[in-house]
């Protein structure tokens, strides 16, 4: 009997070696898949950490973009409210040398009004001054006969 406990004690013995060599082989195996395992952790660490960096980048340019876009449209405004300004100017402008326009239209057709009156009052002028010479000359020659008769008509 006791040749079969050493048997039954050596066959558990050799079942559990063997049980225990593929245990063994098992944890040799899953420590290997933990390395890689927390290898890949690593290589996901750092690409994480990439993208942090990246995204901190990003962040910072989208910021100064935002900056820029914010100025741009600042920019714009004031270009818009300049061009709005300008064309009221100009509009103002506009109607003001219309108005000089009718001005200068209704002051030319004046002169001609003017420059007709005036030719008019001129050519009326020279005719009484004609006529104010004619005047002249006969009442000189009246004047004239006059004498001509006192002295007749103190001769007489």
């Amino acid at each position: 009997m006791k040749a079969e406990l050493e048997a039954s004690y050596t066959s558990q013995i050799s079942s559990l070696t063997t049980k225990i060599e593929e245990q063994s082989k098992q944890l040799s195996s899953q420590t290997s898949q933990i390395d890689k395992l927390q290898a890949d952790l690593q290589s996901l660490t750092a690409q994480l950490e990439e993208a942090a960096t990246a995204k901190a980048d990003l962040t910072t340019e989208l910021s100064a973009s935002t900056s820029h876009r914010e100025q741009l449209e600042a920019s714009l405004q004031a270009t818009q409210q300049k061009y709005e300004e300008q064309h009221a100017l100009s509009s103002q402008l506009s109607e003001e040398l219309q108005s000089l326009q009718q001005t200068a239209e209704e002051l030319n057709a004046n002169s001609k009004t003017f420059q007709r009156r005036l030719a008019a009052a001129e050519e009326t002028a020279a005719a009484e001054h004609t006529k104010y010479e004619e005047e002249q000359a006969v009442s000189a020659k009246l004047g004239e006969e006059v004498e001509d008769l006192r002295k007749t008509v103190a001769e007489i």
